[in-house]
């Protein structure tokens, strides 16, 4: 029970601290206390796992090289992906101009490349190590990435379908070789821990990456935006710097004449943030391609399943 609370109490304040360092600056009590708290907790779990004779979660087991790279592969693949249709789905509604269904269709060439590709991942798991696959994977991921680091602020369809592609075969290369690389390194009687560890490692990786990148896109789009906000109204200014989302109002009667202006800087400042918060998860990704190639195994291992 003390563990299980360690880490709710670990993993919410830092992502508590993370969303207000934007809104309320990371030096605010909010933001600093949530990180402090947060990182405290998740040491105190640690340090109560090494000692627990019957641990939730027995943090030796990451000595395991197979085990280490799959599990941060897949939290850098989840990490990645919800960040990505976090900030995504925002570009494609407020900078491209689409309706939430017109939006959510964009993403449907993912699952043309994704579910063959699974299949063709979990055949080649069994031959080819995850050091080459998985980095390999993990490699094109983060260029699908790199590439989504450069939307115009003019959509344009075939870019971003080709984004999406690459975004498809990254994950479909990377994913099943990290999760045999966390079920083959354990035993069988340890297959409940390797199952839980990489259900674990998508959810930790799906909120701290809407957290980062959500807190990159926010703080990049406050900190251009304001240039435009500097001479308005404080209560006009306030508001158009809180959210994009202000492109969609109607124009107060006050700024009717700068409307247009404000409209443009905004969307520029947004897109701006979107490349930011991106490119930040095309490196956290080639980092993880980095590590795979170097830490996971030599050799594919026999399943314990």
């Amino acid at each position: 029970m003390h563990s299980t609370k360690s880490v709710i109490v670990g993993m919410g304040g830092l992502v508590f601290g993370i969303i207000e360092g934007p809104e309320k600056g990371w030096d605010s009590i909010e933001s600093v206390s949530g990180l402090l708290i947060g990182s405290l907790s998740l040491i105190g779990f640690v340090l109560w796992e090494l000692r627990s004779a019957n641990p939730l979660l027995d943090p030796r087991l990451f000595k395991l090289r197979g085990f280490s790279a799959g599990t941060l592969s897949i939290t850098i693949q989840f990490f990645a992906q919800f960040g990505f249709i976090f900030v995504g789905m925002q570009y494609l509604q407020f900078v491209a101009g689409k309706s939430p269904l017109e939006a959510a269709t964009q993403l449907l060439w993912m699952p043309l490349v994704l579910l063959p590709g699974s299949r063709l991942a979990g055949a080649l798991s069994k031959k080819v190590p995850q050091k080459i696959l998985g980095s390999v994977g993990l490699a094109i991921f983060a260029y699908s990435l790199f590439h989504f680091s450069s939307l115009p602020v003019e959509f344009d369809y075939w870019y971003f379908t080709i984004g999406i592609l690459l975004f498809g075969t990254g994950l479909a290369l990377s994913a099943t070789p990290a999760t045999v690389a966390i079920t083959s390194a354990l035993p069988d009687e340890k297959q409940g821990v390797a199952s839980a560890v990489n259900d674990t490692a998508r959810e930790v990786g799906s909120a701290i990456g809407i957290a980062i990148l959500g807190a990159a896109l926010t703080n990049t789009y406050k900190s251009e935006i304001s240039t435009a906000t500097s001479s308005l109204p404080v209560e006009f200014g306030e508001k158009i710097e809180r959210s994009i989302a202000f492109t969609q109002m109607q124009p107060p009667a006050p700024l009717a004449e700068k409307w247009d202006q404000l409209v443009e800087a905004g969307l520029q400042a947004f897109n701006s943030g979107v490349q930011s918060s991106l490119t930040i998860a095309g490196w956290v990704a080639l980092a993880g391609a980095v590590f795979v190639a170097v830490v996971a195994p030599r050799k594919v291992k026999a399943s314990g399943l």
